[in-house]
């Protein structure tokens, strides 16, 4: 039943567009993104050939990192210029963490957070394959705290937020039946009211001035849109929403913007960026 359900359910939201955005689910492409891309457009991190996926430098540090263009755009789309202090709340796997330390200016602190144990241990090993130990040291720092906690223990600490949110995950779900199988709207909606915690917690833990970047990796409008529009709601006039200049061409959302595999190549990916007015 849970199959069906999930089927009802996004194919009211995409109408006719469902069957061939469900199709193109899981099958976006993948970019190489090295610690030496920062500045490097997206057209051009797709040209690199894929016998380097594993190669080292001197140094014995891993080169490129394997991940969806989308993530490089949201994770680019974050302001750093002027940070002292960014968390990437929820940081496992760790490619937008590549990402973030990629930009950041030297003197910038980043935080790497992630609640589970497994899933940090991965992260730490990607973080120290990847990225020199002269370089991590006084820079770098994991964390293993619930992120719905940073808002109460670091108020106002950080002057960039990352949250990319746990989610539905309707990509990965397409491939596993048996979790397909006892899927219903209700888990969506849990996951919203979570975000939403997470949110929140990034909202009070940045400085006033600074930003959050809201993403996803859902093509559930409610875990997307919904969220902001609940910030919005709670914090009305503090909150001010930025339409970021990208790269690539999005779908424009009410509040943020989106890459879904079937239009974009790419993706599925939400994002929403966002400043807490001073």
């Amino acid at each position: 039943m849970g199959s069906q359900e999930f089927e009802n359910y996004y194919s009211q939201i995409y109408l006719e567009r469902w069957p061939v955005l469900k199709n193109a689910l899981g099958h976006s492409h993948r970019v190489e993104y090295s610690l030496r891309d920062a500045e490097v457009k997206l057209s051009e991190l797709a040209t690199h050939q894929s016998g380097k996926i594993l190669s080292r430098d001197l140094e014995g540090q891993l080169i490129h990192y394997i991940l969806d263009p989308a993530s490089v755009l949201v994770a680019r789309c974050l302001p750093l210029q002027n940070a002292e202090k960014i968390l990437d709340m929820c940081a496992a796997p760790g490619g937008k963490s590549l990402v973030l330390f990629s930009r950041m200016p030297k003197q910038t602190e980043l935080v790497c957070n992630e609640i589970s144990a497994p899933r940090r241990e991965a992260l730490k090993k990607v973080l120290q394959n990847y990225i020199p130990k002269e370089q991590r040291e006084n820079r770098l720092w994991i964390k293993g705290l619930d992120g719905a906690q940073f808002g109460l223990r670091q108020p106002g600490q950080f002057d960039a937020v990352l949250l990319d949110a746990p989610c539905s995950g309707e990509a990965h779900l397409l491939e596993n039946q048996q979790e397909l199988s006892h899927w219903s709207p209700k888990r969506t909606q849990g996951l919203s009211i979570k975000q939403y915690s997470l949110l929140s917690s990034a909202w009070s833990a940045i400085k006033p001035g600074g930003f959050i970047m809201y993403s996803t990796c859902s093509v559930s409008p409610i875990e997307n849109d919904g969220v902001i529009q609940k910030l919005l709601k709670k914090k009305k006039d503090q909150v001010e929403i930025l339409k970021p200049e990208l790269e690539v061409q999005p779908e424009w959302t009410e509040h943020g913007f989106q890459y879904l595999p079937d239009r974009s190549g790419m993706g599925p990916m939400y994002g929403c960026l966002i400043r807490k007015k001073l």
